[in-house]
């Protein structure tokens, strides 16, 4: 496949296949960019303006084959409410930190304006979406890891939105649906030390497992699985809440 800069109207480029059209494609990767919850096609068609999505189909398809989308069906739902999102590690990058940074901050040298970043709560958003976009990546190796690889397994997403005030909402980054009657409900946490499970996050991991015993009516045994970077320190909390844990390390692994 042959790959080339595409200049847009903003400064800087992104870098494309040669595929016709790319603009249209560009359009598609902005609009994930901006949405990292993910879009439906549908959701794609209202953002995009578009009214027929004959085009649209073939564009998310070319931009999956060249890896820079990836798509999920959310738990218990239908093919065709799948939901994309951008996993292309650059794509992201460059439309967070670039695109919309002024050119002065790139060319006169604020050495000290990408290290304050480091520390803003859009940093921490990017740097967490980006380690989601990883793990995606290497479903293969975090099945491995837990050791479910020659298991059928169904690797998706799930939400729930609360209809009323007293009811708590909840998301899981991924679900692994197994065929031996088990589910893994993984979480995917990045930090630049070990993560703790404190107080207010295994209420966290609670709740995310007792809305989605009760929402989804499934029978199957559920373990919580914690992905992280660094590790995860044991304490009191891990032991009542989390059945396994794995670092990238796992990624560097060869999948069976």
């Amino acid at each position: 496949m042959f790959w080339w800069p595409i200049t847009n109207q903003e400064k800087g480029i992104i870098w494309l296949p040669q595929l016709n059209n790319a603009g249209e494609h560009i359009n598609i990767v902005r609009a994930l960019a901006r949405k990292r919850a993910g879009m439906t096609r549908k959701d794609l068609l209202t953002t995009l303006k578009i009214t027929s999505g004959g085009n649209l189909s073939n564009q998310l398809n070319e931009l999956e084959e060249s890896d820079f989308i990836t798509y999920s069906v959310p738990f218990g739902k239908k093919q065709q409410e799948r939901t994309y999102r951008l996993i292309d590690e650059y794509s992201l990058f460059y439309l967070t930190w670039i695109a919309k940074v002024p050119a002065s901050v790139l060319t006169s040298g604020q050495h000290q304006y990408w290290i304050q970043k480091q520390h803003s709560p859009a940093w921490k958003a990017w740097a967490g979406y980006s380690f989601e976009g990883i793990c995606l990546k290497h479903l293969e190796n975090i099945k491995a890891a837990l050791g479910i690889s020659g298991i059928n397994t169904i690797a998706s997403s799930w939400a729930y939105r609360s209809t009323h005030r007293d009811e708590k909402g909840t998301q899981i980054d991924l679900v692994i649906d197994r065929s031996d009657r088990c589910i893994n409900l993984c979480e995917m946490k990045y930090g630049n030390t070990s993560f703790t499970i404190d107080k207010t996050y295994a209420e966290v991991l609670k709740n995310k497992r007792a809305i989605f015993k009760e929402k989804t009516k499934t029978t199957k045994t559920i373990f919580m699985t914690l992905i992280t970077v660094q590790g995860t320190n044991i304490n009191p909390y891990y032991e009542a809440l989390i059945d396994s844990q794995m670092t990238m390390d796992a990624f560097f692994e060869k999948a069976a």
